[in-house]
């Protein structure tokens, strides 16, 4: 990716507006149940596409801990609320990466 699109990922992190409709568009798209919360399956089968993405292998072990993290009331399910941290700063790593 060139510079066009660091600058857009940096445009995307300054529109929270834009940040939080893109974030509810893949948080829907995850939630293939409907349920409008992400199973452990769902968020199994994000942390495969995200690491495939990035070009590394992330183990079970790891994929449970950051449901745990982003989990934030322990409820065993992700909401989308819970789903926007974590997505934000997908979003700020990938800007950093195309940085370097």
């Amino acid at each position: 990716m060139g510079e066009s699109a660091k600058d857009e990922f940096e445009a995307l992190l300054a529109d929270e507006a834009r940040l939080q409709a893109l974030a509810q568009v893949a948080f829907n798209q995850i939630d293939e149940s409907g349920s409008t919360f992400l199973s452990q399956k769902e968020w199994k089968g994000l942390m495969t596409l995200v690491s495939l993405e990035l070009g590394f292998a992330l183990a079970d072990t790891e994929v449970e801990e950051l449901f745990r993290e982003v989990d934030a009331n322990g409820d065993g399910r992700v909401t989308f609320d819970e789903f926007l941290p974590f997505f934000r700063a997908l979003v700020k790593q990938v800007a950093e990466e195309l940085i370097r």
